[in-house]
């Protein structure tokens, strides 16, 4: 793994490596960032799915909202200037792919869901660009974050249906109904038991890997038990809550890869 214990040395290294923080804190700054920008574009759909959670718009003005994005942005460009043209051309091209995802790609079926995990594994490829160790292992996990993101993102595509349609936002369950996008997640849910098992077997991870891997998968059953059971509003929440835990063990797990 590229965290801890790469080389054989000891993970305290990685884990005090300032270069490695300039990237993860300008990763987070960028994708606070990227959370405005959505947030701004889809103002009157999120008022019509959930009012109460409303943030921009609510809370903070829409201009307010803009300020900060740009802010962020200039943040990300500031902490990631030691790290040469290399980094800064990378994130710069993120940020482009960030705000073009919510002002117009995630209208369009398919590509918007598909543009969001290639942006939730970009994050993960700056610290491949970063440690240039793209082994078979790495990409497996990559496209194991990218499964859970695409299910997650379907289930929160169910739950904002309504407003979707009513705005204009093709995304699955608008164009194919509820019933065959909830059929669509239980078999990509049952996908994952590959990458898993992969991993388990050949991907020589940390033996604690393999047990967060499979709690991870219960995390999945019980989501998919859940939307089994009923489509309702409570257990799409539900469940989109289990899945986003998943998402962020998958995600802090890196610290055992």
């Amino acid at each position: 793994g590229f965290l801890l214990d790469q080389a054989s040395l000891k993970g305290w290294r990685y884990l005090l490596d300032r270069e490695l923080w300039l990237i993860v804190i300008g990763t987070a700054s960028m994708l606070a960032g990227g959370y405005l920008i959505n947030a701004y574009y889809d103002l009157e759909k999120d008022m019509a799915n959930h009012p109460r959670k409303v943030i921009v718009g609510r809370v903070i003005h829409p201009s307010q909202a803009l300020q900060a994005w740009l802010g962020l942005g200039l943040i990300t460009v500031l902490l990631l200037w030691p790290l040469g043209y290399r980094f800064l051309a990378y994130y710069l091209m993120y940020g482009a792919g960030l705000w073009l995802y919510s002002h117009k790609l995630k209208r369009i079926p398919l590509l918007g869901t598909a543009t969001a995990i290639l942006l939730l594994l970009a994050a993960f490829m700056a610290m491949v660009l970063y440690y240039r160790d793209a082994n078979v292992p790495t990409l497996v996990f990559v496209f194991y974050v990218g499964v859970l993101e695409w299910v997650r993102g379907l289930v929160k595509d169910c739950q904002n249906v309504r407003g979707d349609a009513i705005f204009g936002y093709r995304t699955v369950p608008v164009l194919m109904g509820l019933r065959k996008t909830r059929n669509i997640i239980l078999i990509s849910m049952g996908g994952l038991a590959v990458p898993v098992g992969w991993l388990t077997l050949y991907g020589h991870v940390h033996p604690w890997f393999p047990y967060l891997l499979t709690l991870q998968l219960l995390g999945v059953t019980a989501g998919a038990l859940l939307m089994f059971r009923s489509m309702s509003s409570d257990s799409l929440h539900a469940a989109q809550r289990i899945l986003k835990l998943v998402l962020l063990s998958a995600i802090a797990g890196l610290i055992l890869w």
